[in-house]
């Protein structure tokens, strides 16, 4: 995908999820996955946030999967960011 691409996709996801919670967006966390979905997650809350501009701020986290990996055992594995989720996902 090129950049354009991308920005594309971005905003047609950030559309469904203000259909999909019927414009509520307090109640969404946009959690990115270190270290790449990081950037994309908050490309996606920026797009959000553009397109509701009357929307609370949206919670936004990141989460290290490193030791939950399905090849943990075939090479050494250390996580390398913070996992930071700034509500109680319950």
């Amino acid at each position: 995908m090129d950049r354009e691409d991308v920005h594309r996709a971005l905003r047609r996801m950030a559309h469904e999820i203000i259909e999909r919670n019927e414009g509520r967006l307090g109640e969404v966390v946009v959690i990115g996955l270190q270290t790449g979905g990081a950037p994309m997650a908050e490309a996606l809350v920026a797009a959000l946030e553009e397109i509701d501009e009357s929307a609370a701020p949206i919670d936004r986290g990141t989460i290290d999967v490193a030791l939950y990996r399905d090849d943990i055992g075939l090479r050494p594995v250390m996580p390398e960011e913070v996992t930071a989720i700034p509500v109680d996902l319950t």
